[in-house]
Order: structure tokens, then sequence, then C-alpha cells
């Protein structure tokens, strides 16, 4: 018996979000590309048992050069999180945000998490004082839809 339909419930996830004002592309995964034209792009990759979202912005060459300190500020992101996971992928020069739902889908426990994801992504960054430092207010339009 399969309690757990999550991966089953793609039209609703998606309906959601776009009820939650994002516009959605659909992968030739399967995926789902999410803009809302404020903070970061995400990906939403729907699996068997859980819901994973991800998103990025690029480094400024700042960040780049000061690693230690970046590490800091990364630190201060994820403490200050409710939701989500942030780390520095240095190879490829990016920040990066990753979030977790795991449990069927349900209305309003996807909604508490799509605005935890959202406070951590969006508010939470910008109102971070070292945010345009490393990020600079040039990419913070360069996300994962860029």
């Amino acid at each position: 018996m399969n309690f757990f339909t999550t991966k089953n419930n793609n039209n609703n996830i998606k309906e959601h979000l776009s009820y939650c004002g994002y516009t959605i592309e659909n992968t030739e995964s399967g995926n789902m590309l999410c803009d809302k034209g404020y903070g970061p792009g995400m990906l939403v990759m729907c699996h068997e048992n859980e819901i994973t979202l991800f998103g990025r912005y690029k480094l400024n060459q700042i960040a780049k050069n000061n690693l230690s300190d970046l590490l800091d500020y990364v630190n201060e992101l994820n403490n200050s999180a409710l939701l989500i996971t942030t780390l520095v992928n240095k190879k490829d020069g990016y920040i990066e945000f990753r979030a977790l739902y795991q449990g069927d889908y349900n209305k309003k426990s996807f909604s508490q998490f799509i605005k935890y994801w959202e406070n951590d992504v969006i508010y939470n960054i910008d109102n971070h004082p070292n945010t345009d430092y490393f990020l600079g207010k040039e990419t913070i339009n360069n996300s994962i839809a860029a």
C-alpha cells in the first residue's frame, strides 16, 4: 500500500505554484522551472516520495575572491533560514538554495512550505547587509532561469 503520492500530484503542485504567482515552464526531464519576477528562479523536481526546490544566484568577483567571508555570509543565511539549506558552488560560481518537501501533497502544508521558501530566498537574502557585497545588484536577477 502506497500512502505517498507526491509524484502523482504534479498537476496540483503546478496549479498551486501558478496560483502563488509563478510562471511555470516544464522541462524535458519532467521538472518545472518557475519564476515569480523577483527572487531566484526555482527548479521544482517531483519524485515519488519528495519534492525538491532548487534556486541559485551567480556570485560576483568579490565573493569569488573572498571565500572565507563568503562562507560566513552563507552560514548566517543558514542560521536565519526557516527551511532552506544554502551552499556555495565554487566550481560554477553560484550560491545555491535547496529545500525538501516530504509527505503527500497537502494544500495547507505545501502553502506553508512555499511561504518559508520565499521568506528564506527572497526576504532574508534581500535584507542581509552583505547580499549586495557578495551578489551585487546586477546579479540578483541572474538566477536559475537565466
